[in-house]
């Protein structure tokens, strides 16, 4: 059976009873996950999510044209994702992250394409020439585990 161990203030077990699990991220929940425990709902838990922007070697001009979100943004592009791992990848909020790609989407640099109930978004060509920068060499650190998904 398979068991979810958790960081959580007290002792105790939750049996689902095949009910699930609904997994919620949270900026407000700062150091530990919390349940939100009521028999007549299903069961959730609220786990904190970084708040601090993915590590990155220095992005050389693109944050300078862009902004820094807008430039992780770009990079955190160099594999397809959805707005909320996008969020998740340079540590903002999924409205921000969905900002941002709007912004990157009307010049061009990303399409987005809705699948099911996620949008997921991927560099153009023009944006992976401009994340990697015009010589081949990388504005945005190369092959970094925080853009994969």
């Amino acid at each position: 059976m398979p068991t979810l161990v958790a960081d959580y203030p007290r002792d105790g077990d939750l049996h689902l009873g095949g009910r699930g699990l609904s997994l919620v991220p949270s900026f407000f929940c700062t150091e530990r996950p919390a349940t939100l425990i009521d028999p007549e709902l299903p069961p959730v838990l609220v786990y904190p999510v970084s708040r601090r922007p993915a590590s990155a070697a220095p992005l050389d001009g693109l944050p300078e044209l862009l902004g820094r979100t807008r430039a992780l943004a770009l990079c955190a592009l160099s594999s397809p994702c959805s707005t909320g791992e996008l969020a998740r990848r340079i540590g903002v909020s999924i409205g921000t992250a969905s900002k941002h790609a709007s912004v990157l989407r009307t010049t061009k640099l990303i399409t987005s394409t809705r699948r099911g109930g996620e949008v997921v978004h991927a560099l153009t060509p023009l944006g992976r020439e401009l994340a990697q920068g015009r010589r081949g060499g990388s504005w945005c650190c190369g092959p970094d585990p925080a853009y994969r998904s």
